[in-house]
């Protein structure tokens, strides 16, 4: 007989899970299964079933990605084994992933590798995954900032003088722009790679920041990592960031900033660190300076 558990999850964990399943959907898999991973290393059982049971799902996807076949079915045979562990493997979900594993070239007698699929894929997730209405406490939908809320978060200091401007920001997405002027060029005529460094630094920080929960602290950068793909002189620079990962202590946001043919010209990833309220920072007690 199949136990079954309850699976009472904290309005963070849901969320966490819910950014997981969207990543899948919009074929990210890699970045699903950091951020499931994320959670899986903060809970216990059952939940941490569940979220192990997703990591390696992911991971499974990932390896299809890579064109590893027999990997990847290997590895959807523990996620599918955890799922039943906690009454979440049914035929339907199981029925669709094998139908693919099939379609891909990845049955039962497949080889060790296989062509990688070319196509974009909206992977399987299980039917029966707790929903943000099952949640004990409530789930907060994030409503994006209205441009005169925009402007004024950016305020006064770096982002302004950087000539950062917000077109829409929330805790799940953050969109700015920037005019290229002569003022972010580097000696030979184009854009610094400082000004995209402080660009992503810019927008990843403002998402997590209003990922928090009213009062629950500030955001800090502790990691930075951006790489210039294509070299800009002019023009207005588009950036788009959102969460990979947002744990109780620190978040991991992604950030891709494009020209204006839509060409990707850096992507960079900040992990960030919550400071809680009343704590040190700097020499002070960490508080929002207002102008």
């Amino acid at each position: 007989m199949q136990k079954t558990f309850a699976l009472d999850l904290t309005v963070l964990q849901i969320e966490q899970l819910w950014h997981g399943v969207r990543l899948l959907e919009i074929d990210r898999p890699f970045e699903a299964h950091e951020c499931f991973e994320h959670v899986f290393r903060q809970t216990t059982a059952p939940i941490q079933t569940m979220f192990r049971a997703l990591t390696q799902l992911s991971a499974a996807y990932h390896q299809l990605r890579l064109g590893r076949a027999r990997a990847a079915r290997n590895t959807v045979a523990k996620a599918c084994r955890n799922l039943e562990l906690v009454g979440l493997l049914s035929n339907t979900f199981q029925s669709r992933v094998d139908s693919l594993l099939e379609e891909l070239g990845a049955g039962a007698e497949c080889a060790r590798f296989i062509e990688p699929p070319r196509d974009s894929i909206r992977w399987p997730v299980p039917d029966s995954l707790p929903r943000p209405e099952e949640c004990a406490q409530p789930f907060l939908v994030e409503e994006p900032m209205s441009s005169e809320q925009n402007s004024e978060s950016v305020g006064p200091g770096f982002n302004q003088v950087v000539g950062l401007k917000l077109v829409e920001s929330s805790g799940s997405k953050v969109v700015a722009e920037l005019l290229v002027t002569q003022h972010h060029h580097q000696p030979w005529g184009i854009v610094h790679g400082g000004v995209y460094c402080s660009v992503v630094e810019s927008v990843c920080s403002i998402g997590a920041q209003l990922a928090l929960p009213k009062g629950a602290g500030f955001i800090v950068g502790v990691d930075n990592h951006t790489s210039f793909l294509k070299a800009t002189r002019s023009g207005t620079l588009t950036t788009t960031a959102q969460p990979l990962s947002r744990g109780r202590r620190t978040q991991l946001w992604e950030a891709n900033i494009r020209n204006e043919q839509g060409e990707l010209v850096a992507t960079g990833r900040v992990r960030l660190m919550v400071i809680e309220a009343g704590q040190s920072l700097a020499g002070e007690t960490a508080a929002l300076k207002a102008p």
